[in-house]
């Protein structure tokens, strides 16, 4: 029978990663008034919504004052659990290589918990 030791063994801890997701209801907000502004890594904040009386978790994109739209349905249930949290929340514009005529859907986003 082989002996095995546990105690030399140190793995490396595994790297942080992201939520990409996307936003919706683009169309309904301000993000056509700031789509060719918007660069990759730009920040953007979040703001509980309760005006969605539908969605109660529902959670506002902002880009520098500007509503893009909202977290999809899902991502904005973790997103609200750490925010009540008080965990870190660091959320970035990746746009993506779309080349499509629409858009709206160029725009993702970067969302990383700490």
């Amino acid at each position: 029978m082989r002996n095995l030791n546990f105690h030399q063994y140190n793995p490396q801890p595994l790297p942080k990663l992201g939520i990409i997701t996307t936003l919706i209801e683009l169309s309904k907000h301000d993000f056509i008034y700031v789509l060719r502004k918007i660069k990759n890594g730009d920040p953007v904040s979040f703001v509980l919504d309760s005006s969605r009386f539908w969605d109660s978790a529902s959670i506002a994109v902002y880009y520098k004052g500007y509503k893009l739209g909202y977290l999809a349905k899902g991502i904005n249930t973790i997103v609200k659990k750490a925010l009540s949290k008080n965990n870190h929340i660091e959320a970035v514009i990746q746009k993506n290589n779309f080349k499509g005529v629409n858009s709206f859907e160029s725009i993702d986003l970067m969302i990383k918990i700490h």
